[in-house]
């Protein structure tokens, strides 16, 4: 029985790119859920100030 190192390092190498996608399937969700948890927070910071900007120009055309 001979041993083929081509095919040997070939499956190596697809297993490998299989392990790094799912790694980089796993970082790409989390970066996603930390944004969407980041984003309502700022946008409820954006929407603050644009309220407290809104006041002051109401204000200042009186």
């Amino acid at each position: 029985m001979d041993f083929f190192w081509m095919v040997a390092l070939s499956q190596i190498v697809f297993v490998v790119l299989v392990l790094l996608f799912i790694v980089a399937l796993f970082r790409f969700v989390n970066r996603v859920m930390l944004h969407t948890k980041n984003t309502k927070k700022s946008l409820r910071r954006i929407e603050d100030k644009i309220d407290r900007l809104n006041q002051e120009f109401n204000k200042t055309n009186e």
